[in-house]
C-alpha cells in the first residue's frame, strides 16, 4: 500500500493460503494532503481502480505483489449567503470546506421599522440563532426572520377613584 501524495504507513496487504484468498481492499488510514480526502486505491501496473471492500484476486500465486496507491480528491468548498429577509443591509458570506462548522454571527442586517431580529432559517437546517453551530454540507443562504418589538401600555387612573394595572399589548405594523 502506498500513500501516494498523502503520508504515513499501512501494514501491507498478505494472503497466505494455496491457493491464496482474495484480498479485501481496506478503507485509508493515511493522512491525505492538505484540502483532500482519500477517494478509492489505484493499481497502476493493471489500470485498476479499488474501493474499500472490493475484494483483489491473487493471480500471480505465491509470490506476486502488487502496489495499490491512495488516490485522493480536493475537498469541495461551499458558500453560506445570508440574506436581511424583511430587513436591510448586508452580511459577509462564510466560505468552507464540506464537513467544517462555524458559529452563525450575530444578525449584522437593519430590521424593518418597530421590529427587532428573531432567529434565523435555512433550507438546510431550518429555524437557529446566532451563535449556532452550523455544518457545511453544501451552498445555502441563511435568512434573517424578524418579530414586532413588545411594548408595554400602563394606564393611569388620573386622580379617579378606582385603579388599572399595568397591561402588556403587543404592536402591530403592517
Amino acid at each position: 500500500l502506498s500513500a501516494g501524495a498523502g503520508s504515513g504507513s499501512m501494514s501491507p496487504l498478505i494472503s497466505v493460503g494455496s491457493p491464496p484468498p482474495p484480498i479485501t481492499v481496506p478503507g485509508s488510514s493515511f493522512t491525505p494532503p492538505s484540502g483532500y480526502q482519500f477517494s478509492n486505491w489505484y493499481n497502476a501496473a493493471n489500470g485498476t481502480y479499488y474501493n474499500p471492500g472490493d475484494s483483489i484476486p491473487d493471480t500471480g500465486g505465491a509470490t506476486s505483489t502488487a502496489t495499490i496507491t491512495a488516490q485522493y480528491t480536493v475537498i469541495p468548498t461551499y458558500t453560506i449567503t445570508f440574506a436581511p429577509g424583511a430587513g436591510s443591509g448586508s452580511m459577509a458570506p462564510v466560505t468552507g470546506p464540506w464537513g467544517q462548522y462555524f458559529a452563525v454571527p450575530a444578525c449584522g442586517f437593519m430590521p424593518p421599522a418597530g421590529q427587532q431580529f428573531l432567529e434565523y432559517s435555512s433550507g438546510v437546517h431550518g429555524v437557529f440563532l446566532n451563535g449556532y453551530n452550523y455544518l457545511i454540507q453544501g451552498p445555502d443562504t441563511i435568512t434573517a426572520i424578524y418579530a414586532n418589538i413588545p411594548y408595554t401600555v400602563s394606564f393611569e387612573p388620573n386622580g379617579a377613584a378606582q385603579s388599572a394595572y399595568g397591561q402588556t399589548d403587543r404592536k402591530s405594523v403592517a
